[in-house]
């Protein structure tokens, strides 16, 4: 997953910066992959692979605030329409 770090945490920044031995910009990129752990359940590790399929690894931190809200008024509407 790719993030700006403006978008990381105080905690998250902190924890790159000093692995990289620098500070980072705002506007810097930092791609974040997480390495599947064998012990992880079925359903995770299918989780990890269905989204490197789709992309959806790729998606900034915005993206995907976009796409889960998007989800959220679709299901309103839905909602609504079937209270009617």
């Amino acid at each position: 997953m790719i993030h700006k770090t403006k978008d990381l945490s105080h905690a998250e920044r902190t924890v790159l910066e000093g692995l990289l031995g620098r500070s980072m910009s705002d506007e810097e990129c930092v791609s974040i992959r997480i390495k599947p752990d064998a012990s992880a359940p079925d359903w995770l590790r299918a989780s990890w692979a269905s989204s490197r399929e789709s992309g959806l690894h790729q998606l900034s931190m915005d993206e995907i605030d976009a796409e889960i809200a998007a989800v959220r008024q679709q299901r309103r509407a839905r909602t609504l329409s079937e209270e009617q």
